[in-house]
């Protein structure tokens, strides 16, 4: 072992010498064990890395979004303003939907059917629907059950309008499909 406080050169440089040696081997089993982990990481999240596209893919399709934007206590109970976004080539003249309300507890309060009319081909629009006799604070979730109708802009039924319809929620309620 040398020692550290040694004056002469060639005694210096072999400490020096040493401590890189033991730095590189150090810092290369580090980049080793790094790379390892990596590829383990790599390998285990791969189906979920291949799915991302696809997901992607989705997404960026044709669509129609509804956002439970807002609620807000109307006169005679609650107004909930839905924004729609038909990310579709064609209109569709009509959705309808049946819709259930639970409380916050989880227990449902009532079932409703709401009507999108006219929702054109790559527009969004906003429509209110006044819930009367609910009060805004006890609503804990909206759920989509079914779409009733969906009819495009030609009069025929989109056949497919349910793989198409996605919800979402800025209104600080769930509002799931």
């Amino acid at each position: 072992m040398l020692d550290a406080g040694h004056s002469g050169t060639s005694g210096r440089w072999l400490f020096d010498a040493a401590c890189q040696a033991v730095l590189e081997s150090t810092a290369l089993n580090a980049a080793r064990l790094a790379c390892s982990a990596l590829a383990a990481a790599t390998l285990a999240c791969s189906p979920v890395l291949a799915q991302a596209p696809a997901d992607q893919a989705r997404r960026a399709g044709p669509s129609i979004t509804l956002e439970l934007n807002k609620l807000e206590t109307a006169a005679g109970g609650c107004r909930a303003y839905f924004v729609v976004e038909n990310r579709t080539s064609e209109g569709v003249k009509e959705l309808r939907l049946d819709t259930f309300i639970f409380d916050a507890g989880g227990q449902i309060t009532r079932r409703i059917g709401l009507t999108f009319p006219d929702i054109r081909p790559d527009r969004t629009k906003v429509v209110p629907f006044d819930l009367n006799g609910a009060a805004c604070p006890e609503i804990g979730r909206v759920l989509v059950n079914d779409v009733l109708a969906c009819t495009a802009a030609s009069g025929a039924p989109v056949g497919n309008c349910g793989d198409l319809l996605t919800v979402t929620s800025r209104a600080g309620t769930k509002f799931e499909y």
